[in-house]
C-alpha cells in the first residue's frame, strides 16, 4: 500500500479507523487484482489481433440479438 501512498495502519487504532482501514485495503487489493485481470486479457486480446473495441461491439450485438430473440418468443 505505501507503493501507492497510502500510509500505514491507522496512528490510532480505534475500531472505526481500524475498519476504514481494512475496507480500504480491500478495496486496493480488488482494485489491483482487476487491473492485473484488464492486462492479462489486453494481452490475449492483442495475441488473437482482436481489439478491446470490437470484442465489446460483437459482445453487444451478440446481447442484443438475444435479447430481442428472447423478446419475441413471449408473444
Amino acid at each position: 500500500m505505501s507503493e501507492l501512498g497510502v500510509p500505514g495502519p491507522p496512528a490510532v487504532p480505534t475500531r472505526a479507523t481500524c475498519g476504514a482501514y481494512l475496507a480500504l485495503r480491500a478495496e486496493v487489493v480488488a482494485m489491483l487484482e482487476l487491473r492485473k485481470t484488464l492486462q492479462h486479457r489486453s494481452v490475449l486480446l492483442q495475441t488473437y489481433g482482436l481489439s478491446e473495441h470490437s470484442v465489446v461491439a460483437s459482445t453487444s450485438v451478440t446481447k442484443l440479438r438475444a435479447l430481442q430473440a428472447g423478446a419475441g418468443g413471449h408473444h
